[in-house]
């Protein structure tokens, strides 16, 4: 069983690196957004299936009842072994590799139905073309470089964005949700199974606005709005919980006491506050905690930044799942709190400097994380540098 968790787990973190990735680099622009969103998806349709899941086999007596569950998480893993042997390399990395001419028919596979004349592919190519060989003549290649500039800036970046996105509180709800809801008196027979089976219901469908409309609202607002409404609903879920304590020390659900002192309106804001966090986190640090640091490194070191970003949030979620119970049974409401007013701060800082990635080539981001720290300034940087890097251009043969 332990070795088993640890493959299992191992391979989803090497998945949570290599996917987001690839599909940043297999999009344009214009749909970079909406496409990694998917990534993100996928992952609360998972989540709502092993809730769904689970609670259908409740009642199977013996092992079965996790036996069958955990099993089932084979048949999507043997589905996506199985479509990515059919799928190409990205052409970053193909260009990278000095597979030039796969890397133009892949692109013209993918933007122009197969035409290796096309202008957009032949532009297209030669914006990689050039950035690769640029990074080749200026760089090296080693898990050195990551904390030299100018890529530090964009590493303490992507690891903040992945660590915040853990900092949100998520998993404190996700993990506990039958502990929480069993607690705020649904006690009759599945209920609060049930109620966890509608919070991945509600992870799933608020994942969908942003899926939609990534890419015309920007990354900025999406992540700034996020941050304050997950740590608002964060702090009004602790201050409706502020007398209580709740003890999850317990083996059973079934042995967890129902509160005997809460309101019903206080219990209605738990309910509401639990239900309108999750809503906040999907739609807003779900989907860009792993949509930002996809895509704001060089070519040369993206799989090695994403790979430090990625174990960073991994890491964090087992320090934080590892104390979660014991910071609930002694300080409920003032974890939550931490964690809620953790949000509210990160709305200020990311406002400050995380500039907008929306529409800009992964090329482009050498430019965008240059010079000032403050993210209002980087429009006009940004436009100067194309302006400029324009009247130079002299693609290189490869």
């Amino acid at each position: 069983m332990v070795v088993g968790r640890g493959l299992c787990g191992s391979s989803v973190g090497m998945l949570s690196t290599a996917i987001p990735v690839y599909q940043a680099e297999m999009s344009i622009p214009s749909i970079r957004g909406r496409l990694v969103s998917l990534y993100q998806w996928a992952i609360t349709w998972g989540i709502l299936l092993a809730f769904w899941g689970s609670y259908g086999f409740r009642n199977v007596e013996g092992d079965a009842s996790w036996r069958i569950p955990l099993g089932l998480q084979a048949i999507p893993a043997a589905m996506l072994m199985i479509w990515m042997s059919f799928l190409p390399y990205s052409p970053r990395w193909l260009v990278d590799h000095y597979r030039t001419s796969e890397a133009h028919a892949v692109l013209a596979y993918l933007r122009a139905n197969g035409s290796l004349t096309d202008v957009l592919v032949i532009e297209e190519l030669h914006e990689i073309m050039m950035a690769v060989k640029l990074e080749r003549d200026t760089s090296m290649h080693g898990y050195g470089e990551l904390v030299k500039k100018p890529i530090r800036r964009r590493l303490i970046i992507g690891i903040g964005i992945q660590l915040l996105q853990q900092l949100t509180g998520i998993n404190i709800i996700m993990y506990y949700a039958p502990v929480f809801f069993q607690w705020l008196s649904f006690t009759v027979n599945d209920e609060p199974f049930v109620a966890q089976g509608v919070v991945g219901i509600v992870n799933m469908l608020a994942t969908i606005p942003t899926i939609i409309w990534v890419d015309k609202w920007g990354r900025r607002p999406i992540i700034i709005l996020g941050s304050a409404l997950c740590g608002l609903f964060m702090i009004l879920f602790a201050v409706s919980i502020a007398t209580e304590s709740i003890d999850f020390n317990r083996v059973h659900l079934d042995d967890v006491e129902a509160s005997k002192s809460l309101s019903h309106n206080l219990r209605n804001l738990a309910l509401a506050s639990i239900y309108l966090f999750i809503a906040s986190f999907a739609f807003s640090w779900g989907v860009m905690g792993w949509l930002l640091p996809s895509e704001i490194f060089p070519m040369h070191m993206r799989s090695k930044a994403n790979s430090i970003t990625a174990a960073s949030n991994w890491i964090l979620n087992f320090a934080l799942d590892f104390a979660t119970p014991f910071t609930l049974c002694n300080y409920p409401s003032a974890i939550i709190i931490v964690v809620g007013g953790i949000m509210v701060v990160s709305a200020v800082m990311l406002y400050l400097i995380f500039p907008e990635t929306k529409n800009r080539s992964l090329e482009d981001m050498e430019l965008l994380f240059t010079g000032s720290l403050l993210a209002f300034r980087k429009p006009k940087v940004i436009e100067m540098g194309s302006q400029y890097s324009d009247r130079s251009l002299s693609y290189p043969k490869l």
